[in-house]
């Protein structure tokens, strides 16, 4: 991996910066020498435009072509994510009309409230909760807006929590929309988790103009901070996490988010070393801090442990001591350890037995039965 464009991606993943910030990023741009690896890194990422934006605010110059390239990037999902609103705010009509409730997860929830332009969040796609009764009705609703579905229409066994991805081909992009019908999937969601649950925590937004809701700030930070260690890290979860806490920062209950999902408290406490929080969150929330964890440069890349294909040129032993023995911020991230408590039991028994247990049930999966 290109490790200094990495963390030239880990010093952009975040919504705004102070003096000191433009200063760093200016002095590690002086020196960089990456610039080939920049712009197709921080697209994998989901960090383009908010490279650009944060390049542009701080005044300085890249070489042109990586200019160029970045300045796409930035243009590009902001049209993108223009029409996926519009097509967002047609779906959520249709659906109020046939009187069904949606709840809007991750990037349509967060570019218009969390972010300062709703392009600087790229978005693959548009994902809403339903309730389970009513996802094949929605489903229908989402047809006769013109998306094309594979069939069967029903939750396939790859993807159980929501349906197949629904698309329609606009002149200039393709939009694509998943209807969950649960949160997670393989994740376990702390109290249960039922759509009328979640419904009544919910807070109400706009999407062009039309009122919407989103996951409340308790199943919010759970569904955030899961996903951010459940798939393939991308740094833009990070700040997503860190952007929706600072946004909730006064209205959260933070003594029942302490209680219900305190690896959402204990991520802050890790992840503060790497976007500092401001001083509001960290007092209402009461984040903890202890000694700066090592991997804050490189945070996330070497967690979860991945495929092969994915690290081409590394050796098996490379491979071995980074899946047995990830940096610490990747540790306290992944079990939940506050940058305050002791890593020693998770470092030298807990996270060797993970791999060990993971390594056997693969085993045994594409065995399949004897």
């Amino acid at each position: 991996m290109a490790e200094e464009a990495y963390a030239i991606l880990v010093q952009c993943a975040r919504l705004t910066g102070d003096a000191a910030f433009y200063e760093q990023l200016g002095n590690a741009l002086t020196k960089f020498q990456q610039w080939p690896d920049l712009a197709p890194l921080a697209e994998s990422h989901g960090l383009g435009p908010l490279l650009f934006h944060h390049v542009r605010q701080g005044g300085f110059s890249l070489p042109g072509e990586v200019r160029l390239q970045v300045q796409g990037l930035f243009l590009r999902h902001k049209v993108a994510n223009e029409m996926r609103m519009a097509k967002l705010s047609e779906i959520l009509a249709a659906l109020a009309a046939a009187q069904i409730p949606a709840l809007l997860l991750k990037g349509s929830a967060l570019a218009t409230t969390v972010y300062p332009q709703p392009g600087l969040r790229p978005m693959a796609d548009l994902d809403l909760l339903v309730p389970p009764d009513d996802v094949v009705r929605a489903q229908e609703m989402v047809r006769r807006l013109g998306y094309q579905m594979p069939r069967p229409e029903q939750p396939s066994p790859d993807s159980p929590h929501h349906m197949p991805v629904a698309t329609l081909a606009t002149e200039t992009m393709v939009v694509s929309v998943e209807l969950h019908h649960r949160l997670g999937g393989r994740m376990r969601f702390p109290r249960g988790g039922s759509f009328d649950q979640l419904w009544r925590a919910s807070r109400p937004l706009m999407i062009h103009g039309r009122p919407a809701r989103a996951l409340g700030p308790v199943d919010m930070l759970w569904h955030l901070q899961t996903h951010l260690l459940a798939e393939r890290t991308k740094l833009i979860r990070l700040v997503d996490l860190v952007g929706y806490a600072e946004h909730v920062a006064l209205e959260a209950d933070w003594a029942r988010i302490r209680r219900e999902v305190p690896k959402a408290l204990a991520a802050l406490s890790v992840l503060q070393y790497v976007t500092p929080l401001s001083e509001t969150l960290s007092r209402t929330a009461g984040i903890p801090r202890g000694k700066r964890p090592a991997g804050t440069e490189l945070a996330l890349h070497d967690w979860p442990p991945l495929p092969r294909q994915y690290w081409p040129g590394w050796s098996r032993r490379e491979i071995l001591r980074q899946t047995f023995f990830p940096s610490e911020l990747s540790l306290r991230m992944y079990y939940g350890v506050a940058s305050n408590r002791r890593i020693f039991w998770h470092r030298w028994l807990l996270h060797p037995l993970q791999i060990l247990v993971w390594y056997f049930s693969r085993r045994l999966k594409f065995r399949g039965p004897q």
